[in-house]
């Protein structure tokens, strides 16, 4: 999706770039793509990633940042969900985490802050995984089981 792909490119521009973006011109690019009852919207938290696989496309975008999303710029985001939640009450929002590895142990801060605002918000939530770190997240992964 054409949207996607430019929100990722404003999160990865360097804050004196972004003047070619605004949150504001991309906020209303999704409302006007997604007519639908649901929307999904997806977080790349990271594009790093543990493994290599052969199939996978993420080694093409080499260019890419591979540090974690900060908390600042996920707080952003999850401000304007709540902006499309409060405006669009009918329309069932879930998110998605994928990336990169979005369950990488440097990421738990980010998960944690994720999960909280998806219980607080009632939203389902699914993880794109290779599942190398399930062990590690099962018990917020168990806790958190009727969201995801």
């Amino acid at each position: 999706m054409e949207f996607d792909y430019r929100l990722r490119e404003w999160l990865d521009t360097p804050s004196s770039n972004k003047n070619q973006f605004s949150s504001d011109t991309l906020y209303n690019e999704l409302l006007l793509s997604e007519s639908k009852k649901k929307i999904q919207i997806s977080l790349a938290i990271t594009y790093s990633c543990n493994l290599r696989c052969s199939y996978c496309f993420q080694q093409n975008y080499d260019h890419l940042v591979r540090k974690p999303i900060t908390i600042e710029a996920l707080e952003k985001i999850l401000d304007k969900i709540s902006l499309i939640l409060y405006q669009n009450p009918e329309v069932d929002v879930s998110i998605g985490l994928f990336g990169g590895e979005p369950l990488l142990p440097q990421n738990e801060k980010i998960i944690d802050r994720v999960f909280q605002y998806c219980v607080e918000n009632k939203l389902k939530i699914d993880i794109t995984t290779n599942g190398s770190f399930l062990p590690y997240f099962a018990k917020k992964i168990v806790i958190h089981r009727s969201i995801i």
